[in-house]
């Protein structure tokens, strides 16, 4: 049952995520109307073509950085679980070879198109050359990861006593030596252009009375806040209970606050006329469902840390790696309602 569940996550994720990459491919049909009402006309199109421009970006580049830090740290870390991460291969004996490893990532074909926001408009250029400089690892940690997925899974290293297997092995340390540092590159310098991109966003938001959009994205920062507590903390399931509640709770209120004013105007029918959004709008009918559903996960996990409810062994809910998961299916799906909103 869990496996099931897990899979349809990732359906879901990658939907999302093919979605935002082939929305950043679409022609910016308004850059190309010529309206006849002067030149503030124009500028005004122009505007409006630069701005769209800006959030397919940053979308894709948002679905890049939860690709990394979503489905290629998950494959890593169940590979170090079964082989280590030492320079030489170190077999565990749980690693039920026979079982398979699951090492595979799926939609690496989309890598190619991940690049190619590079080239795209506007230019970004502290996040555009650290992808430029990430890409060839990510392509080398790719292939090798499916190599690695072929080879236990067809089980060939039964034929050569697991020999090619230690050559993959260290083939992946190199790898991993020169990805850990760009991918905090790039993800340190996305999260650094995006910072300021929101407040701007938030700052137009505001001006022309869209608070739907405009809560929205200040529930997405708030529940940013926590997870960055969390890393901070270097909180995992099993070290929860020295969360330190106090820390948390505050930011835990904050998200609350906010979710319950996105709700607020999300529901509120003049709000969604004000925005011209329709009444069942299905990507904002989306959104507020992953939003709530980040919001009930940092009530668990809260519930978790006090000890004030019972949560089984099969339970996740409230969880770190939970909370993290439902929060980057709230962020790819925001990005999915504005821009489909547009």
């Amino acid at each position: 049952m869990r496996s099931m569940r897990v899979r349809w996550n990732i359906i879901v994720s990658l939907s999302l995520l093919a979605l935002l990459l082939s929305s950043c491919r679409l022609p910016l049909e308004k850059s190309k109307i010529t309206l006849s009402g002067g030149s503030e006309q124009a500028v005004s199109a122009q505007e409006n073509s630069g701005a769209e421009a800006t959030v397919r970006k940053y979308a894709g580049y948002i679905a890049l950085d939860i690709y990394i830090h979503g489905q290629v740290a998950d494959v890593l870390e169940r590979y170090g679980e079964r082989f280590g991460h030492k320079e030489t291969l170190d077999l565990q004996k749980e690693a039920h070879l026979d079982r398979g490893v699951n090492l595979e990532l799926t939609e690496a074909n989309k890598l190619a198109e991940y690049m190619e926001l590079t080239d795209k408009q506007p230019a970004l250029p502290e996040v555009d050359d650290a992808v430029t400089k990430l890409a060839p690892t990510l392509e080398g940690l790719v292939k090798t990861l499916g190599e690695i997925d072929t080879y236990y899974r067809f089980r060939f290293y039964v034929d050569d006593d697991l020999a090619k297997g230690k050559t993959l092995h260290e083939q992946l340390q190199v790898l991993l030596e020169e990805w850990e540092p760009l991918v905090e590159g790039f993800t340190v310098g996305l999260h650094q252009s995006l910072m300021k991109q929101r407040e701007l966003d938030l700052a137009d938001f505001k001006a022309n009375n869209q608070m739907i959009r405009y809560h929205a994205l200040k529930s997405i920062m708030a529940a940013e806040a926590i997870e960055d507590e969390l890393t901070r903390q270097s909180v995992t399931t099993e070290t929860l209970d020295r969360l330190d509640i106090a820390a948390y709770r505050g930011l835990y209120d904050r998200l609350t606050e906010e979710v319950a004013g996105y709700i607020a105007a999300a529901e509120d029918p003049e709000q969604v006329k004000q925005e011209e959004l329709d009444s069942n709008n299905l990507y904002g009918y989306m959104l507020k469902q992953k939003i709530m559903l980040v919001k009930a996960s940092a009530t668990d996990l809260l519930q978790r840390a006090e000890q004030s409810r019972t949560f089984s062994d099969y339970n996740k809910d409230g969880t770190p790696k939970d909370y993290k998961k439902k929060l980057q299916e709230a962020v790819l799906e925001y990005y999915v309602f504005v821009i489909g909103s547009e």
